[in-house]
């Protein structure tokens, strides 16, 4: 072995924006100076940055370099974990060492919230004014905001289109918002109202965001002109009275105006100057109030046609039509799990995975369990951490429109490994002379606290990154490398060494064996 390596720390922790520092130590075992070479694989390129990355080091000197973990601030360095592979590469030799390390990048929060437009009127005659509301993650973790609308003066009641939206990372959402007048301003001065709308998380009510917007509340006259028209609207009463009017329809609506059978429709209408209205709906006729409303469910696909007119003694005002068109209704078709596939198939307790999907365009809910977590539905793939130890079934549930749901499964082994290893374990010779009991061992390794050597019932610490050593033998025995890394796990690998015999004829070729490797949980 001509060189070895070593990760300070195989986790590394930052907050998006900032950087981290990672220490790799190198020790170069060899008999001459050696070039190295110091790369990291696994991550976006721009999250990573290596001041030095070739360096030299004298025969039996050791070196410790730097590189910085530095995921920018912004939505795409979604919080979680991320597994990298440190390689230091000899320039001379070509050997190559790799050391695995994550890094865990943190949550951040940041919420912006815009009204448009800034500024807008109601009058007496439209109370109501629509404002379009702009809600963006910039944050790299999904947020759920509650959004509320308030006026110092509570002159508006507030409507959202939903007053609960959930962002993923670096989403934007547009939702209306409507503010309706309390009242009607028929005679006072133009009044401005600051409205200030707010979204907080439904989680941390800490995390939110605000924007506001001005509404101009105006009234119907100023004083001098309510003078004037109150003597017009007094000679214009007076002329009303003795006119009598005859009935109309105010309005008929009809909501809404395309269905499907067995959906149910909401007709209203209104009339003034009327004692009643007659309202006919497909065959169906009517005797009502002046202003109603009505739900009507169609039976059958086809136009409905809805007609009404109001009456007033033996007046009779014109008739208002309105088509409601009805459509046979349709089944949605079955819910399709185009791909679910999840690798790899075995990963190591604590590491996370790809869970990769795609859904089919029938598909309206996706969920995926045991984890219950909701998934995009153009989505394509999601990462997950190995929290429990053994076999997992991952289940994929597609819903349609109608509620029927079709599922798919897939299954992981989470394994608890050890993070020690053993590159090198030789044993020489693997014939034991008698007359000098001596074998002689080598050995490398990393990532280990501690490593042991077991000959029969003799047990032999060693260094924990490698070396060579003499051991006696005294009969056929097999000879057991055991490496434990900072978590407690053992690996082990084994070589089977005889007593040579005086009459036996040396062997021929390579004086070294074949090992074998295990990995044993909560070793010591």
């Amino acid at each position: 072995m001509s060189f070895a390596v070593t990760l300070l720390t195989d986790s590394a922790q930052v907050e998006p924006g900032t950087s981290v520092p990672v220490t790799v130590e190198v020790l170069n075992h060899g008999e001459a100076e050696d070039h190295f070479e110091l790369s990291v694989e696994g991550l976006d390129p721009e999250w990573t940055a290596v001041p030095v990355p070739t360096f030299a080091l004298e025969p039996g000197k050791g070196r410790s370099e730097r590189f910085f973990l530095k995921p920018p601030r912004d939505s795409d360095s979604t919080a979680g974990s991320y597994p990298f592979v440190v390689r230091v590469r000899s320039l001379d030799t070509g050997e190559s060492k790799p050391m695995q390390g994550v890094l865990v990048i943190k949550s951040f929060t940041h919420l912006a919230l815009d009204v448009s437009p800034r500024k807008s009127q109601v009058t007496p005659f439209r109370r109501e004014t629509v404002l379009s509301v702009s809600a963006s993650n910039l944050g790299n973790t999904e947020q759920a905001l509650q959004l509320f609308a308030s006026d110092t003066d509570d002159a508006f009641a507030y409507e959202f289109e939903t007053n609960q939206v959930s962002l993923a990372p670096g989403s934007t959402r547009e939702l209306t918002l409507k503010a309706t007048a309390a009242t009607r301003a028929l005679f006072a001065p133009t009044r401005l109202h600051q409205v200030s709308v707010t979204g907080r998380n439904v989680a941390n009510p800490a995390i939110a965001a605000s924007a506001s917007a001005q509404i101009e509340q105006r009234a119907l006259m100023t004083p001098l002109s309510f003078i004037a028209g109150l003597l017009c609207f007094l000679m214009l009463v007076a002329w009303v009275v003795l006119l009598p009017k005859p009935p109309s329809i105010v309005y008929l609506r009809v909501d809404p105006d395309k269905v499907v059978v067995g959906q149910p429709v909401t007709i209203k209408w209104s009339a003034k100057d009327a004692t009643g209205v007659y309202l006919t709906v497909g065959s169906a006729s009517y005797e009502t109030d002046p202003t109603k409303e009505m739900v009507y469910t169609p039976s059958a696909p086809g136009p409905v046609i809805v007609t009404i007119h109001a009456i007033s003694g033996e007046r009779k005002s014109q008739d208002m039509t309105k088509t409601l068109m009805v459509e046979e209704r349709k089944e949605a078709p079955m819910p399709e799990i185009v791909l679910f596939e999840i690798k790899p198939g075995k990963v190591r307790m604590g590491d996370t995975f790809l869970v990769a999907y795609k859904l089919g365009p029938s598909v309206t809910e996706a969920r995926l369990m045991p984890v219950d977590r909701p998934l995009e539905l153009n989505g394509d793939s999601i990462q997950l951490k190995a929290d429990m130890v053994g076999t997992v079934v991952y289940k994929l549930i597609a819903k349609n429109a109608d509620g029927k749901t079709v599922d798919k499964s897939v299954t992981v082994n989470v394994v608890q490994e050890s993070k020690a290893q053993i590159s090198k374990f030789v044993v020489a010779p693997l014939e034991v002379d008698p007359l000098t009991n001596r074998v002689t061992v080598e050995w490398a390794c990393s990532q280990a606290t501690k490593v042991q050597l077991l000959v029969g019932d003799q047990t032999i610490d060693l260094d924990v990154n490698g070396g060579k050593q003499d051991v006696t033998v005294l009969k056929d025995s097999t000879i057991t490398l055991t490496a434990t890394d900072s978590d407690g796990l053992v690996v082990q690998k084994k070589i089977e060494v005889k007593m040579k015999h005086t009459d036996s004829t040396p062997p021929v070729g390579s004086t070294t064996g074949t090992t074998t490797g295990t990995t044993v949980g909560g070793g010591g």
